[in-house]
Parts: structure tokens; sequence; C-alpha cells
């Protein structure tokens, strides 16, 4: 079953649709962190977005 199946029938631990996934050591290491972030899920957001954008705005990934 693909992800985007498993996600229509409710099956994924996902917060956000279409978000990174964290790996368990990520995820383990934000639950010791209490209101931190770990460094995946920082980089993950808003540079992830921002780089993101860059890129589309360039066209380097044509």
């Amino acid at each position: 079953m693909s992800r985007a199946e498993r996600r229509a029938r409710g099956l994924l631990k996902e917060s956000t649709p279409g978000a990174l996934r964290l790996t368990d050591a990520a995820t383990r290491a934000e639950k010791g962190l209490g209101a931190g972030l770990s460094f995946q899920s920082w980089v993950a957001g808003t540079p992830a977005r921002d780089l993101k954008a860059v890129l589309e705005r360039s066209g380097a990934g044509r």
C-alpha cells in the first residue's frame, strides 16, 4: 500500500500531511528535549521551505 493510500485511510502517524518524516531517533530526541525541536525537525521546517522557494524561483531544477 502506498503512502498516499495509507494517508487517505488515516494509517500514518504524521502531524502535518506532506511534511517530511522524522527518524525514530529524532522523535526520541524531541521527546527528551521537551519543548525544543530536534535539528532534523528544525531543518525540515523553515530552512527547507526557504531553500525550496529559492530553487523554484531560480529554475535550478529544470
